[in-house]
C-alpha cells in the first residue's frame, strides 16, 4: 500500500483535494472493539456458495460479539453500482468502487465481508494493494464448474448455456482463479462428498484466530480436536490437490500446500504460525497435535518434510 501524501493532489478527474485523516486512528478503534479491521475477500463462480459462506461467517462472528460488515454482489448493485452492466469495463470498474468501500469500512476496525465473482485477477490484486500488508485476506471457493451448474439457485447457467446471456462467467466469460490466496475452500472432499458452509466457516475462522484478527475463544479439548481434524483435512486435501500440479507451477505448489492448525502443533522457530509436516503427496504427516492423540485422526503410514506458510 502506497503512503498517502499530505499535500494538495489531483486524483483522476478530481483536482485540488486532499486527503483528510480521521480524529481517531484505525488502532484505537481496533482496540475498543477488540478485533483487526480486514477485508475477507471471497471470490468464485455464481452457485459457488460465496453468499452461503459469507453469511454464515457473519452469524459466527456477530456471536462471538464482533462487528461486521456485509457486501454482496447483487445488492451492491442494487443502488451503488446499478448504472453498471457486466462488460468487462463495467465489472472492473465494479470491483473497483466495491474495493474503495470496502478499505474504507475496513479502516473503522471492522471486519468486512466482500461476496464477488471478482473474475478478473488484476482487479483483485489492485485492491489488495490498496490495503495495508495483511489486511487484505482472499477467499477462493474452489468449486468445479459442474457443481456449481447443479445447483444454479437463479438459473442462469441454464440462460447462459441458451445463449440467452452473454458474458457469462464460466461460460463465455473467463474467470481467473487466485494464484496464492490465503485461504482456499475445496467444496468436494476427496472420498467425493460436499463439504457443508458450517465446516468451511470453522476453517476461516481458525485463519482468523491464527493471525491475530479475533481473539480465539475458550473452549473444551473436544471442540479443540474437532476444529483440529477440520483444518487439518481440508489442508491436506489442497496439498495433495497442488503437487499433482505441473512442475512449471512448482513454487505456486509450494507456497499453496502448507496448512495452519489451530492448536497443539509446533511452532517454527522463525514465525508464529503453527504448522504440520506432511509427504508431498499428502500421505502422510507428523505433528504433535492434541488431534492425533485424541485418536479422532489416524497417522498415515511413513514420513515426511514439512511446509509452511504464513
Amino acid at each position: 500500500m502506497k503512503a498517502i501524501s499530505h499535500g494538495v493532489h489531483t486524483v483522476g478527474a478530481s483536482t485540488n483535494i486532499k486527503w483528510q485523516e480521521g480524529a481517531v486512528p484505525t488502532h484505537q478503534k481496533e482496540n475498543l472493539l477488540q478485533q483487526s479491521g480486514c477485508v475477507l475477500w471471497i471470490t468464485g463462480l455464481s452457485g459457488s456458495g460465496k453468499s452461503t459462506v459469507a453469511c454464515t461467517l457473519e452469524h459466527s462472528l456477530h456471536g462471538m460479539g464482533k462487528l461486521t460488515s456485509l457486501l454482496d454482489g447483487d445488492n451492491i448493485r442494487h443502488g451503488l453500482n446499478c448504472n453498471l452492466g457486466f462488460s468487462a469495463e463495467d465489472r472492473e470498474e465494479n470491483i473497483r468502487r466495491i474495493g474503495e468501500v470496502s478499505k474504507l469500512i475496513s479502516e473503522s476496525g471492522v471486519i468486512t465481508l466482500v461476496s464477488f465473482i471478482s473474475p478478473y485477477r488484476k482487479d483483485r490484486d489492485r485492491i489488495r494493494s490498496r490495503l495495508p500488508s495483511g489486511r487484505f485476506i482472499e477467499i477462493y471457493m474452489d468449486v468445479p464448474i459442474t457443481l456449481c451448474e447443479q445447483r444454479d439457485p437463479k438459473g442462469l447457467y441454464k440462460k447462459a448455456r441458451a445463449g440467452l446471456i452473454k458474458g457469462f462467467t464460466g461460460i463465455d466469460d473467463p474467470y481467473e482463479p487466485p494464484l496464492d490466496p490465503e485461504i482456499r475452500l475445496r467444496a468436494i472432499r476427496s472420498d467425493g462428498s460436499i463439504r457443508g458452509p458450517e465446516e468451511m466457516v470453522e476453517y476461516i475462522l481458525n485463519y482468523l484466530y491464527d493471525h491475530g484478527v479475533v481473539p480465539r475463544p475458550p473452549r473444551s479439548d473436544s471442540e479443540d480436536a474437532v476444529s483440529e481434524a477440520v483444518s487439518l483435512e481440508m489442508s491436506i486435501e489442497s496439498n495433495s490437490h497442488t503437487s499433482s500440479s505441473s512442475s512449471s507451477n512448482s513454487g505456486t505448489n509450494a507456497l499453496m500446500s502448507g496448512i495452519v492448525v489451530p492448536s497443539g502443533a509446533a511452532i517454527a522457530a522463525s514465525s508464529s504460525i503453527r504448522t504440520v509436516a506432511f509427504s508431498s503427496d499428502g500421505s502422510s504427516f507428523s505433528s504433535s497435535s492434541s488431534l492425533l492423540k485424541s485418536g479422532l485422526l489416524a497417522t498415515p503410514a511413513g514420513s515426511g518434510g514439512g511446509i509452511q506458510i504464513g
